[in-house]
């Protein structure tokens, strides 16, 4: 059972844990700070699309393919878990990126 690749301690399950968890918000967040310091362009949308597809990715492999576990940390995560996060973070970071486009000129 060692090499069982699968394993929510295999390197690549905690790199993909960390990137959901930690690194992809930092990444949206310095991209918000860039759209925010300069005026939007649709460029930057669609890398802030395109890096919370990715945050939402990483999510669903962490929890399909690494063991990933709910947000206590004491149960394996489901699909149920998935959707609510896919929920809370698509409808956070769109209203953030609409607030950055309406009110940044």
């Amino acid at each position: 059972m060692a090499n069982d690749t699968s394993d929510s301690q295999s390197f690549i399950g905690l790199a993909v844990r960390l990137y959901w968890f930690i690194i992809g918000h930092i990444v949206l967040l310095f991209n918000a700070i860039s759209i925010f310091e300069n005026k939007p362009s649709l460029n930057k949308n669609l890398l802030f699309i395109f890096l919370l597809g990715f945050l939402i990715l990483m999510k669903f492999l962490d929890i399909r393919y690494f063991k990933g576990k709910d947000s206590e940390g004491a149960k394996p995560a489901t699909m149920d878990d998935f959707k609510k996060f896919l929920t809370r973070t698509s409808m956070g970071y769109g209203i953030i990126l609409i607030i950055l486009n309406v009110f940044v000129k």
